[in-house]
């Protein structure tokens, strides 16, 4: 249990649970983060972004990697690789926005791995007008320069076609931003379920981030 000595948060317990599966069970590969968030003006430069896939097997792992999205607006590296057994790969996003306008842009990435099994991770690109921060990987606007007019949150954990086990905590991430690239930490974020499951609240843990936990 972790008790705040602010006086005004509650305390908060964590479950850990241990799983213990037989020996020579195949486990999939665990892709972090699961979505991810790029926002700017047109014609700005956007940092490269990464996101990294885990090996949890004794046995290496191959992978390839496609993007799909019209228009095209990042590149992958690598597009294939084998993961060693117990270890990690860091896959680089590199934004291409030249020629683009200001709006949303969805697209996303397909890994195929070597048992056929696929995961995608899903990208959110927001294009406003206003200009770039002095630190050029953050887009802060004026009002003067955009409204926004809606929201757009994203996953960043459990991706597209993820499978769970029934009563194994999973942590849910959700980043959000407005149309102008701002990000949200005020309001309230709520996650509903397919199965039946009550549905949570996210809390905001600054920057756009949104996390819960769910045992389904």
């Amino acid at each position: 249990m972790l008790s705040p000595t602010d006086g005004v948060h509650p305390p908060v317990t964590i479950a850990i649970v241990l799983n213990i599966v037989p020996a020579g069970t195949s486990a999939p590969p665990i892709v972090s983060p699961s979505g991810i968030v790029l926002t700017g003006s047109p014609g700005s430069t956007l940092a490269v972004q990464t996101f990294t896939i885990s090996n949890l097997t004794s046995l290496p792992i191959s992978f390839t990697a496609a993007g799909s999205n019209t228009p095209l607006f990042f590149s992958v590296t690598p597009t294939s690789a084998t993961i060693p057994a117990a270890q990690s790969v860091t896959v680089q996003i590199k934004p291409n926005i030249t020629g683009l306008t200001a709006g949303a842009y969805k697209g996303t990435i397909t890994l195929t791995f070597g048992d056929g099994s696929t995961q995608i991770v899903q990208l959110l690109l927001v294009l406003s007008p206003g200009a770039a921060s002095p630190s050029g990987s953050v887009h802060r606007l004026t009002a003067s320069t955009c409204t926004p007019s809606k929201l757009l949150p994203i996953f960043t954990s459990i991706g597209s076609g993820f499978s769970v086990l029934a009563a194994w905590p999973i942590p849910i991430n959700v980043e959000v931003v407005d149309d102008c690239a701002n990000a949200i930490d005020t309001g309230s974020v709520i996650v509903s379920f397919s199965d039946g499951d009550p549905p949570i609240g996210l809390i905001s843990t600054g920057s756009g981030n949104w996390q819960g936990t769910w045992v389904p």
